[in-house]
């Protein structure tokens, strides 16, 4: 079966269309400047904590683990 792309098991989604200028006046009208810095800074630890542990499973996949 095939689909147009916009069903899903034969219901019908509506993909709404939204504007990145709105989405930037929402932000700045609902959100202060410490709740940014906050979603900045947890946005960057959980970036670096996805790399060091993506570099911790690739150096374990590739390497002997020695004392077993």
């Amino acid at each position: 079966m095939r689909t147009d792309g916009k069903t899903l098991k034969g219901i019908e989604m509506v993909i709404p269309h939204v504007h990145p200028e709105s989405v930037r006046e929402w932000a700045k009208r609902k959100l202060t400047k410490e709740m940014i810095a906050d979603v900045v800074v947890c946005a960057s630890t959980v970036t670096i904590l996805g790399t060091v542990l993506h570099m911790l499973h690739r150096a374990l996949e590739n390497r002997a683990i020695v004392g077993f």
